[in-house]
């Protein structure tokens, strides 16, 4: 009888734990890094302070947050803008920060063609925002087109690089 063993039970029971302490640590470590943009040292940068702090209490080890800081020292992370077309037309702006902008971009093109939608080149919808990231010329979507491009947003919002979603609808 297959399923019965006791170590079998077990492997399942910590696969599952498993995978929510990687779901976990990867917010964490996303914190992190979003923090450590402005420093990487804690003492200096109150958000770096609050990140790690966040990192421990959620039993995060020390060499990983090591390890993210000193990434973060050589590497560096860069603020990437990414411009695309939604459902109706609508503008969006997807305001990443990432350490392999090539990833990014795939990634962000892949959920977006998922969605039947694509990336604009540069400067095809900066122009419909201020500089504060305000519609100029807000649209209303109703009914399946909202419902997409909800879809589309949230998807987007899930993605780890990503920092911020701007749309033009109301």
């Amino acid at each position: 009888m297959s399923g019965h063993s006791k170590w079998s039970q077990i492997k399942r029971a910590k696969e599952v734990t498993d995978k929510k302490r990687s779901q976990l640590f990867g917010k964490l470590s996303h914190d992190i890094l979003i923090a450590s943009v402005s420093g990487t040292d804690p003492k200096a940068n109150a958000a770096l302070q609050d990140a790690i702090a966040k990192a421990r209490k959620g039993n995060m080890p020390q060499s990983n947050i090591d390890r993210l800081l000193e990434r973060q020292a050589k590497k560096g992370t860069q603020t990437v803008t990414y411009e695309g077309f939604g459902p109706g037309g609508i503008a969006i702006l997807i305001i990443t920060l990432t350490d392999n902008p090539n990833r990014t971009v795939a990634e962000i093109r892949a959920i977006m063609k998922s969605h039947g939608m694509q990336l604009g080149v540069p400067g095809s919808v900066q122009w419909k925002f201020d500089e504060q990231k305000n519609p100029k010329y807000p649209v209303q979507l109703e009914g399946e087109l909202k419902d997409a491009a909800d879809a589309l947003v949230d998807e987007l919002e899930s993605h780890n690089d990503t920092v911020q979603i701007v749309t033009d609808i109301l």
